[in-house]
């Protein structure tokens, strides 16, 4: 390396874990799910959608990644099968407020503080807010429909997607990892999800069958159970 180049900017040393931008991709559609149940948007088993591979936002069609279509599908179904139409749908009616305020509420929006140097400093979350201030642009139905798959402008790094997992698997809403082994650290505490216990099983429900015999299934291991969502981006 030249001298005065930055180690860390170089492939060979990039941090991808924590330095990493990605599209959350279809693992976002979970907060979308938390978003819409905690409006009332969605409601476990009575929200459905008929999905025929796309979804007309204006005129514009947005594609499901199955292009034929999943038929019905309620929530439990949506999240198994990660059908995109029917959080497109789900996803206009909750708005993109409530979508980027869930994503904060789980710590999308900052560095998790994690002991390790270099972390990316300014994550952030799509909003008409974000985009109006950073492009100048003002926000569209469509970027709302992007959002809510994972896809458009908000960008993550894996560490803070697997800290939204843990906390959501303990029923809180942030989880501050950490690599230092203190003897009898007390455990962690944050804000409760804020979900009835019904909401809650929905989304569990999809992802426990997303794990089983869903889109997560190459994750599976026999005789384990688990829950997942699977996400291309």
């Amino acid at each position: 390396l030249e001298s005065g180049a930055d180690h860390r900017l170089t492939s060979g040393w990039l941090n991808r874990a924590i330095q990493g931008q990605y599209p959350p991709g279809s693992t976002f559609k979970i907060i979308t799910s938390l978003a819409g149940l905690r409006s009332g948007a969605i409601e476990p088993g009575e929200s459905k959608v008929l999905c025929a591979g796309y979804y007309m936002v204006g005129n514009r069609r947005f594609p499901c990644h199955n292009r034929n279509g999943h038929g019905e599908r309620d929530l439990v179904g949506a999240i198994r099968d990660s059908c995109n139409v029917f959080f497109y749908k789900y996803g206009l009616e909750t708005g993109p407020a409530l979508i980027a305020a869930e994503a904060h509420r789980f710590g999308f929006d900052h560095p998790t503080g994690i002991e390790l140097p270099y972390e990316y400093a300014t994550p952030h979350v799509a909003s008409p807010e974000w985009k109006l201030a950073n492009m100048k642009q003002r926000w569209v139905p469509g970027d709302t429909a992007n959002t809510a798959i994972g896809q458009g402008d908000t960008l993550v790094t894996p560490l803070q997607v697997a800290c939204f997992v843990a906390s959501f698997a303990r029923g809180e809403t942030e989880t501050k990892p950490t690599i230092l082994h203190v003897p009898n650290r007390p455990a962690q505490h944050t804000a409760p999800i804020g979900l009835s216990p019904a909401d809650y099983n929905a989304v569990l429900t999809g992802m426990e069958q997303c794990y089983q015999f869903g889109t997560g299934r190459l994750a599976k291991v026999d005789g384990l159970r688990g829950a997942a969502k699977s996400g291309t981006a």
